[in-house]
């Protein structure tokens, strides 16, 4: 086995008396795991001098009658590889994992969330309203999606009314159907209610209407203004079917930022953060 250039490992090789060659070229990596390449490799096969043939090595453990195949460089180092030299996406790769991921993250911030007291929640959703007071000013005569709470989030209801009082429109999310993009129906204090998905309650008998402003309730979100939901895809799936952009605001507390909700690519971005303690912008 030879190394062309110690720094960047431009040329790996392994060459035997029959010049048969096994090579990863330009792959770019630092010096460690150069070195698992040189123990994976010499793991995964054996190399006879006496007539130069390579065979491909399983582990005892791994033993098996299926047919041994070649490869251009050792299946079992194919996760040290950049998926940009491998020619995987990264992002569909590593999908199954970011998804799972996700589940323990989201179980975590909700359980979180549930054990603020209920006057925390209230005192932070006052917080909330004032902040949007900021960011939603001129609403008369506009459509504005707010949630019913649900496992602890924001009791914005108060300030529905008040947007109701000042001439907006307000709008109730509907889920239809698994996979299908959420119905928005207008609804205001004393109109009928009737429970939908997760026993939420649903607008009975509301106008459907395209938002012009969403507010849509975080489980968590990250300093790229990407919002972590229940894990159903239903906001980005309507935001992305709307024919018009509105204004998308996610609200939540300053407790469920996390470092990063590793966006894929169906994952729309909030135009606007808002917690108890600020406004965080894209």
């Amino acid at each position: 086995m030879t190394l062309r250039s110690l720094a960047t490992a431009r040329n790996i090789s392994i060459d035997e008396r029959s010049n048969g060659k096994i090579s990863i070229q330009e792959l770019s990596c630092s010096i460690i795991p150069y070195i698992k390449i040189i123990v994976a490799a010499q793991a995964c096969f054996d190399i006879e001098p006496w007539n130069g043939s390579v065979k491909e090595r399983m582990a005892k453990s791994d033993q098996t009658d299926e047919i041994a195949h070649e490869y251009a460089s050792p299946a079992c180092m194919l996760q040290e590889v950049d998926p940009a030299y491998s020619g995987i996406s990264s992002s569909k790769d590593r999908v199954p994992d970011i998804f799972a991921w996700r589940k323990v993250q989201r179980q975590r911030l909700i359980d979180e969330r549930k054990a603020l007291s209920l006057a925390q929640r209230k005192d932070y959703a006052r917080l909330i309203a004032a902040y949007l007071d900021q960011i939603v000013t001129d609403v008369a005569g506009k459509h504005v999606s707010l949630f019913w709470p649900f496992l602890g989030e924001p009791d914005l209801r108060g300030w529905m009314a008040a947007l109701t009082a000042r001439g907006a429109d307000c709008l109730l999310p509907v889920v239809i159907a698994k996979a299908k993009p959420l119905l928005f129906r207008s609804w205001k204090m004393g109109e009928r209610l009737e429970r939908g998905v997760w026993n939420i309650p649903v607008p009975a008998e509301g106008k459907e209407a395209v938002p012009d402003v969403v507010i849509a309730p975080l489980v968590g979100f990250d300093a790229r203004s990407f919002r972590l939901g229940y894990g159903g895809g239903f906001f980005d799936r309507t935001l992305a079917a709307l024919d018009r952009k509105p204004l998308i605001i996610g609200v939540g507390f300053e407790s469920q930022r996390i470092e990063t909700i590793h966006p894929l690519a169906h994952d729309i971005p909030m135009d606007v953060i808002i917690t108890q303690v600020g406004a965080y912008c894209r």
